[in-house]
C-alpha cells in the first residue's frame, strides 16, 4: 500500500512537468466544468492535473463528458439553413449533432442536427496586428461574423500579469497612444455585443514601442595641430530613455561616409584620412541606435548668414522725398578669420520707402521708394559672457535709390509722372548686440548710421533684429 502511495505522488510530481500543452475538459453534473490533464482513469473515477499542478478527482457517477479536444469558452454564432441564428456555447459535437448551452455552467444542454447548421462562426475578434511608434501603437482587426456594439482593449507589460482594460473602440481600429516608448505590451481585443456580452480574446500579439534616439551631440568643434591631429570635442548627448553608451566619429566627402572610429569619452583625435574634411560625430544609446549627426566646426574661425528685419528714418535731402521705411537686410560674415574677435561681411538690403508730399518746398509728391544698400563691413566682437557679446562696426559701400513721384512743371504748372533711379556712395557705423542661444543660432539687434551721397543726399538710421545661422 506504501509503494502504491509513493508510486502515485512520483508519478503527479512528473506529469506536473512534462505535461502536454493541451487539456481534457471534465462536465460534471452540477454544471462545472474542469479544465486538466488526466493522469488516471477507472471505472469508479477520473484524476488530473490542473493549471495550479493540483491532483484532482471526480467520481465516475458526477461526470456527464470528457472532452478532449480544445473548448471555445465563448459564444458561438449558429446559422441555420432555415435563416433562424442563435448565440450559444458549444460543449460537444459528434457526427450527426451539435451540443450547446445558453449558460456555459448550468447542465442545461440541447441538440442540433448537423444537417440543419449552415455555419458556425467563432464570436470574438481575430487577425488583430499593431505597429508601434515611439509613444503609440496602431492597432487593426477583422470583425467577427456577428455584429458587435464596441471592442474593449487590453493591455499588460508581462506573460505574468493579468490583462487591463485600457481603451475602448467603435471601430475595428484603434492608436493607443502616450504610451512609454521602448516598452514591450502584450495586447488583446474582445467584442461586446448589443446584449453587453463580452467574447473570448482575441489572438494576442506582443509589440515593443520604438526607442527614441539620443540628442545630438551640440558645440562639436576641433582644432588641428602642427602634425596635422584633427582633435575634436563637443558636448555631451542625453537620451530620453535610456543612456548614451558612446559616440561615433564619421567623415564625409562627397557621397562617401566612412566612420573614423569610436570612443566613450567627449574627445577624439582624428589620424589619417586628411581628405575628409566634413567631420561628424553621433550619441549611440543602449539600444544601438544613432542620433542625428553634429557636424564640427573649426573651432575659433566660423562663417554666419544672418537676416535683419528692420526699418530705416531717411533724414537730409532723402527726407524730402521719402518716409519710414519698411525691409531687411541678408548679411554674409566671416569671424576670427584674421584677428580673433575680428568680422568681416557683405550685407545686401531691400526697403520700401513710404511717399512723401512735397508740393510746397519741391513741388512733387512721391508715391513710394526702394531703397537697396551694398554694404561692405569690418568689425570686432567682444563677448562679455559665453553667450553675449557686443561688435561695434564700420560700413561703406553703395546705395541705390528708385522713385515714382509727381512733379508740377515750374513754368507751365502741368502735373508730370516721373521716376527716378539714382546711385551713390555710402558709409557709416553701427553697433550690434548678439546673444546665442544655440551652437548655430544667434539673435541680434543693431543700429547704424549711414550718410548716402548723390543728389538726393542725407543720412538715415537703420535699426533691425537679426537672425544669424553658424555654417
Amino acid at each position: 500500500m506504501k509503494s502504491m502511495t509513493k508510486y502515485i505522488i512520483v508519478s503527479s510530481i512528473i506529469l506536473s512537468f512534462y505535461l502536454p500543452l493541451s487539456a481534457e475538459y471534465i462536465f460534471l453534473k452540477d454544471g462545472s466544468i474542469h479544465k486538466g490533464n488526466i493522469v488516471s482513469d477507472s471505472a469508479g473515477s477520473v484524476a488530473i492535473i490542473d493549471a495550479a499542478k493540483k491532483r484532482r478527482a471526480f467520481k465516475r457517477s458526477d461526470v456527464i463528458r470528457i472532452l478532449y479536444t480544445e473548448l471555445t469558452m465563448g459564444k458561438m454564432l449558429v446559422q441555420k439553413k432555415s435563416g433562424e441564428s442563435f448565440t450559444a456555447y458549444m460543449v460537444d459535437e459528434d457526427r450527426d449533432s451539435y451540443t450547446f448551452r445558453n449558460e456555459l455552467y448550468k447542465n442545461v444542454e440541447f441538440k442540433i442536427p448537423r444537417l440543419d447548421v449552415l455555419f458556425l462562426a467563432e464570436r470574438n475578434p481575430s487577425g488583430l496586428k499593431g505597429e508601434a511608434d515611439t509613444e503609440s501603437i496602431e492597432l487593426s482587426w477583422y470583425h467577427p461574423y456577428d455584429k458587435m456594439e464596441k471592442y474593449n482593449i487590453y493591455t499588460k507589460s508581462s506573460k505574468k500579469d493579468k490583462y487591463v482594460l485600457k481603451e475602448t473602440s467603435r471601430k475595428n481600429s484603434y492608436t493607443l497612444e502616450d504610451l512609454p516608448s521602448n516598452t514591450r505590451f502584450f495586447i488583446v481585443v474582445t467584442g461586446i455585443d448589443s446584449k453587453g456580452d463580452e467574447t473570448p480574446y482575441s489572438n494576442e500579439i506582443e509589440i515593443i514601442t520604438k526607442n527614441i534616439k539620443p540628442d545630438e551631440p551640440s558645440e562639436t568643434e576641433y582644432t588641428i595641430s602642427q602634425a596635422g591631429v584633427r582633435s575634436l570635442s563637443w558636448k555631451s548627448s542625453a537620451d530620453p530613455d535610456g543612456k548614451v553608451v558612446n559616440y561615433r566619429i564619421y567623415g564625409i566627402d562627397g557621397d562617401e561616409k566612412k566612420l573614423l572610429g569610436e570612443t566613450r569619452s567627449d574627445r577624439f583625435d582624428v589620424r589619417g584620412d586628411p581628405r575628409f574634411e566634413k567631420l561628424y560625430v553621433a550619441a549611440v544609446d543602449d539600444k544601438g541606435d544613432e542620433s542625428d549627426l553634429s557636424r564640427a566646426q573649426m573651432a575659433g574661425r566660423y562663417k554666419l548668414v544672418s537676416f535683419y528685419p528692420g526699418v530705416i528714418f531717411p533724414m537730409g535731402k532723402l527726407a524730402d522725398i521719402a518716409g519710414v521705411g519698411f525691409g531687411g537686410v541678408f548679411s554674409y560674415s566671416l569671424s576670427n578669420y584674421y584677428v580673433n574677435g575680428s568680422a568681416l561681411g557683405v550685407d545686401l538690403g531691400l526697403y520700401y520707402l513710404t511717399g512723401k508730399d512735397a508740393y510746397g518746398e519741391l513741388r512733387k509728391e512721391t508715391d513710394y521708394s526702394l531703397f537697396v544698400p551694398l554694404m561692405f563691413s569690418a568689425g570686432y566682437r567682444f563677448d562679455l559672457t559665453e553667450r553675449l557679446s557686443v561688435k561695434p562696426y564700420l560700413a561703406a559701400g553703395v546705395g541705390f535709390i528708385y522713385s515714382d513721384y509727381t512733379s508740377i512743371d515750374r513754368i507751365s504748372d502741368e502735373y508730370k509722372d516721373e521716376t527716378l533711379f539714382d546711385a551713390g556712395p555710402a558709409a557709416g557705423a553701427g553697433i550690434e548686440v548678439i546673444w546665442r542661444f544655440g551652437y548655430s543660432f544667434y539673435i541680434s539687434f543693431r543700429g547704424a548710421g549711414i550718410y548716402l551721397a548723390g543728389s538726393d543726399e542725407g543720412i538715415y538710421a537703420e535699426a533691425g533684429i537679426g537672425f544669424l545661422y553658424r555654417l
